[in-house]
């Protein structure tokens, strides 16, 4: 899934699991699950893919967003926002314990 959003390809899934906590409304498509029979998550999973392949414009704004979002889970990136966290945790544990 990210690999798709990385070459820009809008990703449409269920909303189950990982992928429905990286995707949202810029990105893809979630289709929800819970409380829907078999049959309606087809018919939506159906028309999310129509809308898609009908829809140029919106295709090209998730395509670029897609990428944008694959960006957001770079191993760096999450690396870096760790130790951030860390870091200011740390920081702010500090300045308590001074006061």
């Amino acid at each position: 899934m990210l690999e798709a959003l990385a070459h820009g390809l809008p990703v449409v899934c269920l909303g189950l699991g990982g992928p429905a906590q990286i995707i949202d409304s810029y990105c893809g498509r979630v289709i929800a699950v819970q409380g829907q029979t078999t049959d309606a998550t087809a018919r939506e999973l159906a028309q999310r893919l129509r809308d898609l392949n009908s829809n140029p414009g919106l295709r090209q704004s998730l395509s670029i967003n897609a990428q944008q979002r694959a960006r957001e889970f770079e191993f760096r990136r999450l690396v870096e926002d760790i130790y951030g966290t860390a870091e200011s945790a740390r920081h702010e544990a500090g300045q308590v314990a001074s006061a």
